[in-house]
């Protein structure tokens, strides 16, 4: 769709969503809108928004070129899903620990669960890790994948997402995509977020690789304790697919008490997940003995919990149902504990 506007002017240009679901919208080959989202940074397009069966965006005077793209509603919209069961638990881990290899895979592989191995490539991390015979290399990490585990991205640098543009987060995660495919390794469709740290760039940025599911961390509803903190439990129905919180951060200081009472959050629709990192981590304070994870899968084990990779809940969530603002259900969450905490007072 071409369009001139005169020199001197302003206009609203409608793009006709021709019935589709899923759709993206570029001007000139630069992304301008995809779903629900504007991406300001083409020259002259001040804002854009959906409405109806339209996009419409507010330009100044110039050429512009729209294409759009989208898929049809009948397979992009109306997946059937399978309902979410009362003990439906999401395992994560992070970094690079070989131990996931050598200790975590066989024994969830016993138990018949999933989980994803959240990878990234940061030299800091792995020259703390000393001996390399610590650290999960890329042919470690295909043979977990061809057991059936989802390796996601934990970016290249292990950086501080809130602190990098949208283009910098960009390049981190198609640098891991890029290792990905040089090994065999399918081109990862979830996220976790470094340190847990998150902010609005990092949502863009994931949008705009098409990534379905992201996990964050426990806070801001809760205090960050890198020794280990409790967090919300996933709700589906509420929050954004990017922003997925963590019900818990094992580390030094967790207990097996601590791992059920995150367990037990779940049901009625709502989803616990979960983070490790090595079995045991270099890192001392996000470690984890062999006889606790041993307690704790056979815990979710005896329960009858059906473990998963992060990926698999789009068997059971629509990823693409997304919140204006992804921001919004946090913000919701948060008053409601408050007002419950003044209520308690």
């Amino acid at each position: 769709m071409k369009v001139t506007i005169p020199v001197n002017t302003t206009a609203k240009i409608s793009v006709p969503t021709m019935g589709l679901g899923n759709i993206k919208v570029t001007e000139s080959n630069v992304l301008v809108f995809k779903r629900t989202r504007f991406y300001p940074g083409a020259a002259g397009i001040v804002s854009g928004g959906i409405s109806g069966d339209y996009v419409t965006f507010e330009v100044g005077s110039g050429d512009y070129s729209f294409t759009l793209t989208g898929e049809e509603k009948t397979t992009s919209e109306a997946k059937e899903l399978l309902p979410i069961p009362d003990k439906l638990v999401v395992l994560t881990f992070d970094d690079r620990s070989r131990t996931w290899l050598t200790h975590v895979a066989p024994l969830l592989k016993s138990y018949g669960f999933g989980a994803t191995f959240y990878v990234t490539e940061a030299g800091w991390i792995r020259e703390h890790y000393g001996d390399e015979k610590l650290w999960l290399s890329w042919d470690d990490a295909r043979k977990l994948h061809d057991m059936g585990f989802e390796i996601g991205n934990h970016t290249n640098t292990h950086g501080d997402i809130p602190s990098q543009s949208v283009e910098e987060i960009v390049a981190e995660l198609e640098a891991i995509e890029q290792l990905c495919e040089e090994h065999g390794i399918d081109r990862p469709r979830t996220f976790g977020y470094p340190g847990s740290f998150h902010d609005i760039k990092g949502v863009m940025a994931l949008e705009q690789k098409d990534y379905i599911f992201a996990r964050r961390g426990e806070f801001p509803e809760y205090p960050m304790d890198v020794h280990g903190a409790h967090g919300p439990v996933y709700d589906p129905q509420e929050d954004h697919p990017l922003l997925i919180p963590l019900a818990l951060v094992w580390g030094s200081n967790s207990k097996f008490e601590d791992f059920v009472k995150a367990v037990e959050k779940g049901g009625d629709g709502k989803i616990p997940v979960l983070v490790f990192h090595g079995v045991p981590d270099p890192y001392s304070h996000c470690s984890t003995t062999e006889e606790d994870f041993a307690k704790c899968m056979k815990y979710l084990h005896d329960e009858g919990c059906k473990v998963i990779a992060l990926r698999d809940l789009a068997k059971y969530v629509d990823p693409y149902n997304r919140p204006d603002d992804p921001y919004e259900p946090i913000r919701m969450r948060m008053e409601r504990m408050r007002a419950a905490a003044a209520v308690a007072n």
